[in-house]
């Protein structure tokens, strides 16, 4: 199972724009997810940040010229659905997986992050490569991986 979340980047002046980023859901990671924020849970007093290592999803750009129907189509998936701006499907469309070999962007330092004012909820954030130009992606919520696997696996 997939997963496509809208993300961003707060640097006005980056040629290289964000608009997604795109993982594959699997237990593992899951268990991972679920790992960090019960780190975040038995610290008292709560922090109000903690981050970890992970190099989990592809973050990808969306260039100029593109084709109008891929456009359409990964927008249908990042309609907003109460309040959240991710999808999950069974497999990326074939068109979306062609692209996105060719336009994955070279990010490092991708951590995962929670933060205490907001439990149950992470996103992971990224450096475009040798700069300090940051890239996120939008709040998740673990309960919804938790949801659309399980629904996925017919638990």
């Amino acid at each position: 199972m997939y997963c496509i979340v809208r993300a961003h980047t707060h640097d006005e002046w980056v040629e290289q724009r964000v608009e997604f980023a795109a993982f594959e859901v699997t237990e593992d990671l899951i268990c991972r997810i679920e790992t960090y924020a019960g780190q975040l849970a038995g610290i008292s007093p709560e922090p109000a940040f903690l981050e970890f290592w992970d190099y989990t999803p592809a973050f990808l750009d969306w260039p100029e010229l593109v084709d109008e129907d891929l456009y359409e189509e990964v927008e249908r998936i990042l309609e907003k659905e109460v309040g959240y701006t991710y999808r999950f499907f069974p497999e990326l469309p074939k068109a979306l997986t062609d692209w996105a070999e060719k336009r994955e962007l070279t990010v490092d330092t991708v951590r995962i992050c929670f933060s205490g004012r907001s439990p149950g909820e992470f996103f992971w954030e990224g450096y475009l490569k040798h700069t300090a130009i940051v890239f996120s992606t939008d709040p998740m919520r673990i309960e919804d991986l938790k949801r659309a696997f399980a629904e996925r696996e017919g638990r």
